[in-house]
C-alpha cells in the first residue's frame, strides 16, 4: 500500500517534555497532549499552540482519544505502571472506568460506538463494551505501536514499520 504524500500544514511545539499521549476532540476544537514524564495533559489552541488547560493526571498517560465529547486515557499507576482506562472530562476531572486485561494496554481508538486498545506484547487490538468488557479481540501478529477508525476500517500501525488495515466486517 502506497502512502500519500503528507503536506505540513502548520507545526506546533510541545508544551512539554516527553510528549506521548495526543488526541483531537473536534467537538471542542481542542487538541490534547500528555507528557509522560510531567504526569500532565494539555489541552492546546490547534491554530497557534497556546496551552488552553492543563491538569495533573493519577499516572502515566501513555494514548488518549475523543469519545463523544468526552476523552478516554490509558493512564500506568504505580509502582508496576497497571494500565486502566480513564474517562475525562473538564467539568469533573478523572474517573477510572476499568482495569485494562493484564493491566497491560496502549493506544485507543473509538469507531463511534466502542472504544478499541492495543496491547504491543501481545500483538493484538481489544474491543470493549460500555462496561469494559472485551467483546471482540483482533490479532495482529506484530507489536502496534498506534491505530485509528477512518472511512469504517481499522488502520494499524505495526512496530516492525508496516500498516495493516483491517475492514470493519472483522467481527
Amino acid at each position: 500500500m502506497t502512502q500519500p504524500q503528507v503536506i505540513e500544514k502548520r507545526r506546533l511545539t510541545s508544551p512539554a517534555t516527553t510528549p506521548q499521549a495526543l488526541a483531537w476532540d473536534s467537538r471542542n476544537k481542542r487538541l490534547w497532549m500528555g507528557s509522560r514524564d510531567l504526569r500532565r495533559i494539555y489541552a492546546i489552541d490547534p491554530q497557534n499552540g497556546a496551552v488552553l488547560r492543563q491538569q495533573d493526571v493519577p499516572g502515566i498517560p501513555w494514548a488518549a482519544v475523543a469519545v463523544n465529547g468526552e476523552l478516554r486515557f490509558t493512564i500506568g499507576e504505580d509502582p508496576d505502571d497497571d494500565r486502566y482506562i480513564y474517562r475525562y472530562t473538564p467539568e469533573n476531572g478523572f474517573s477510572k472506568m476499568f482495569a485494562c486485561p493484564e493491566f497491560t494496554g496502549s493506544y485507543l481508538s473509538f469507531d463511534g460506538k466502542n472504544l478499541y486498545m492495543s496491547q504491543w506484547y501481545n500483538k493484538r487490538v481489544l474491543k470493549f463494551d460500555d462496561q469494559g468488557n472485551v467483546i471482540c479481540e483482533i490479532n495482529v501478529g506484530a507489536e502496534i505501536c498506534g491505530h485509528t477508525f477512518a472511512t469504517g476500517s481499522l488502520y494499524v500501525r505495526e512496530g516492525r514499520n508496516s500498516q495493516t488495515k483491517i475492514d470493519e466486517s472483522h467481527e
